[in-house]
């Protein structure tokens, strides 16, 4: 094997562990609270140690580990085909050695199924259940299947024998393994069986997305990311508690209406400012997306919808409360979300009080819509003068100004100190 080829395949490797970080914590912590909330958990752990060490135990166990093999590279294949993309495919080396490299990497990015497995197995090996060799056979049989078959392939042959080699290994007969094993062989040693790049589809351009509108929404949404997760869980705490206050007490009508009205109020402004907090981090002024034929009104309109999608599941659950609650929060949505998308119009190292200013509006707002609905109305109306004010915030914007890199310099030859 040549030294370049060596090289790429080490540089797979350790970007893949870190992939693997991020999978074993939830995949572990999955299998553990299934034996938690298991009937018996001894007798869970038993059945899923027999499963994965005999061939007289069924398939069941083999196959959810596969599935998870299969699930982990599928994830992870899109990562590391990323810089393929880039600059690692302008390296001279063959495209077959970027295919074995991101195999092999994708296989590293399964580790924690492929260390479950192993454990399983030596449980059963240690114990009075015994196992079979076959099974400790399958499990690198398996892993090298699901790599296979979660990367695009350029050639007809690949993904259907790797979808032969993963069933094969599932089934872990000797006979099976053998030919699973040859189907593995043929798959890294064939030159036909090449990586596919995805190609960019002909009459898209960056034009046509900033038309149609498309493109902020799905900046702000990606930049998110999982974190929407935490912002949902953070806006719900008042109206859990509020579900609480209701369910557990005998109140009059208006009461409950007011309750919601301000535990809905709360959770809007949570939401949306802390959707705002986490895009503001994430999602830098950025030169390219200002260079679309879109005007500052158009980029407040895309961010303040984005964020107002979010009220959606927050109002339905404020409606299942009380519905009386429900007119003023929807009035209070617009203008909630305008002040929120132009919370993202600062500077996050310079004017951090304005962001922490304009969350205190918000949640003072939406204390005064609780306790007197009829100024909604009001808030509603200042929802146009709050567009403006935030398309001005926008063209104020210094899209030039410089700022410190957000990740280590160590490596990175832009950077002096890792120059």
């Amino acid at each position: 094997m040549r030294i370049d080829t060596i090289e790429l395949t080490r540089f797979h490797v350790r970007a893949s562990i870190r992939l693997a970080y991020r999978v074993s914590i939830p995949f572990l912590g999955a299998w553990i609270v299934a034996a938690g909330v298991s009937h018996d958990p001894a007798a869970f752990v038993a059945n899923w140690t027999r499963g994965a060490a005999r061939l007289d135990a069924g398939l069941f166990v083999p196959g959810v580990l596969s599935a998870c093999s299969l699930a982990v590279a599928s994830w992870a294949a899109p990562r590391a085909m990323y810089g393929v993309r880039v600059w690692l495919g302008q390296l001279p080396v063959t495209m077959k050695s970027h295919t074995n490299a991101i195999v092999l990497g994708l296989m590293t990015a399964q580790m924690p199924v492929l260390l479950m497995s192993l454990a399983l197995w030596l449980t059963g090996a240690t114990t009075s259940s015994g196992a079979d060799i076959s099974r400790l056979a399958a499990i690198p049989l398996s892993n090298a299947s699901a790599a296979w078959l979660a990367l695009p392939a350029s050639s007809p042959i690949s993904r259907p024998l790797a979808a032969l080699a993963l069933g094969l290994s599932i089934q872990g007969s000797p006979m099976g393994l053998l030919i699973a094993s040859a189907a593995v062989s043929i798959l890294f040693g064939s030159r036909r069986c090449l990586l596919r790049l995805p190609r960019r589809r002909a009459g898209t351009s960056t034009r046509r997305l900033g038309a149609r509108g498309a493109t902020g929404a799905l900046i702000f949404y990606r930049a998110m990311g999982a974190r929407i997760l935490s912002v949902f869980g953070l806006a719900s705490l008042p109206l859990l508690a509020t579900a609480l206050f209701v369910e557990n007490n005998a109140l009059p009508a208006w009461l409950v209406s007011r309750s919601v009205r301000l535990a809905g109020g709360l959770a809007l402004a949570a939401a949306f400012i802390g959707a705002a907090q986490t895009v503001l981090t994430r999602r830098l002024v950025w030169r390219w997306h200002r260079s679309l034929p879109t005007s500052s009104r158009r980029r407040v309109l895309d961010d303040t919808l984005a964020i107002a999608g979010l009220s959606l599941p927050i109002l339905g659950f404020a409606f299942v409360l009380s519905s009386d609650a429900l007119l003023p929060m929807i009035a209070l949505v617009p203008y909630l979300a305008v002040r929120s998308a132009a919370a993202l119009r600062v500077i996050p190292d310079a004017d951090v009080a304005t962001l922490h200013f304009i969350a205190a509006e918000l949640f003072l707002v939406a204390g005064m819509v609780a306790m007197a609905p009829a100024a909604a109305v009001i808030i509603a109306a200042a929802t146009y003068p709050a567009f403006h004010h935030a398309a001005a915030r926008d063209r104020d914007l210094r899209v030039s100004r410089w700022r410190a890199r957000e990740h280590l310099s160590a490596g990175d030859a832009q950077a002096l100190e890792g120059a």
